[in-house]
């Protein structure tokens, strides 16, 4: 468990995200280097899609974001490495009805593939509590 708080999505304007940051002057460091990551991979996959226009979206249930999003971002960076296609799941404040929009952008092949996994990520994690019960 790190040190930090992370607040977002504050809206200054049209197409700015600011997130607000608060801890040790360590762990903020170590978390703006993560963010400039994820933002510069999400950066580069949306210029993937036509004119930024998301190529696919579809809705997970909220309580499965974190199973798609992986520890740090770990599990969404390797799904748009393994597949090439921008992936970005909408935040929990977004929220409608207890689902999520999930917006791919790139090609339509990798938009499939990158669906799927998600997909699968989301049903394994269902069949996986089924046995447990």
């Amino acid at each position: 468990s790190s040190g930090i708080n992370a607040e977002w999505p504050l809206r200054p304007g049209e197409g700015q995200t600011v997130i607000r940051l608060s801890g040790a002057v360590e762990d903020i460091e170590k978390a703006k280097v993560l963010l400039a990551r994820i933002y510069q991979d999400d950066s580069r996959s949306n210029q993937q899609g036509q004119e930024g226009e998301p190529t696919e979206q579809f809705d997970i249930p909220e309580d499965k974001c974190g199973l798609v999003i992986g520890s740090r971002g770990s599990k969404i960076r390797e799904i748009q490495s393994d597949t090439g296609v921008g992936v970005n799941v909408g935040s929990r404040d977004t929220a409608v009805g207890g689902m999520i929009k999930v917006t791919l952008r790139g090609d339509k092949g990798g938009c499939d593939e990158a669906k799927k996994i998600i997909m699968e990520l989301i049903s394994d994690s269902d069949k996986r509590t089924e046995r447990s019960w």
